[in-house]
């Protein structure tokens, strides 16, 4: 949607937030500045990333799902929303994998078990072993992300923390890297990838 010149204010607050526009630009500049190195870190790892990407580059398959899980997974390691990055790359490979197995002619059944799919995909080659066990990493990584664990729990953000004494935005950045390249490694393969 564009937006025109009456869709700016005239400096004072709407109804619903006493920022001005130009306050709000001026924390979204201030945000982006903030980790502007990290951001450059990172966008130059997805970069480094791609080149294992065949020589025109990989064929998403999944449909919008798996394409708009991928995109924003990328944006948002950039910007440094690393719980997003590991939900966002499980997402995506769930999908990818599935559509690939479905497309080759296998009937895969509706909301089919990531287990299921990692079977499936490692009988037709798409996956190795130990590719197959860090997807099940992936997925681990994720869910109690996704869903409530106490913190009792050895797989929460928090315990992990505290057992490892690492601030836990440490132990998300470490997570998002890994996915990250997972996420492209898998990409990297038959039949995804598009070129030599």
């Amino acid at each position: 949607m564009m937006h025109g010149d009456q869709d700016f204010d005239d400096g004072e607050g709407d109804l619903l937030s006493p920022l001005t526009e130009t306050e709000f630009l001026q924390l979204l500049l201030r945000d982006f500045h903030d980790d502007l190195p990290g951001r450059i870190t990172r966008l130059r790892y997805l970069a480094d990333q791609a080149g294992t990407l065949g020589s025109a580059g990989a064929m998403i398959v999944g449909g919008s799902p798996a394409y708009n899980a991928y995109t924003e997974a990328r944006s948002s390691f950039v910007n440094g929303n690393y719980a997003a990055t590991i939900i966002l790359c499980q997402a995506m490979a769930e999908n990818l994998l599935a559509a690939a197995v479905r497309l080759d002619g296998t009937e895969v059944p509706n909301r089919v078990a990531f287990a299921e799919t990692l079977r499936l995909c490692e009988a037709k080659g798409y996956v190795t072993r130990p590719d197959c066990e860090a997807l099940k990493k992936l997925a681990n990584l994720r869910n109690p992300l996704a869903h409530y664990r106490s913190l009792d729990d050895p797989t929460h953000v928090d315990r992990r923390s505290l057992n490892e004494k690492t601030h836990f935005l440490e132990i998300l950045e470490r997570d998002a890297f890994f996915a990250v390249a997972l996420i492209m490694h898998i990409l990297s393969k038959r039949p995804f990838r598009i070129g030599s």
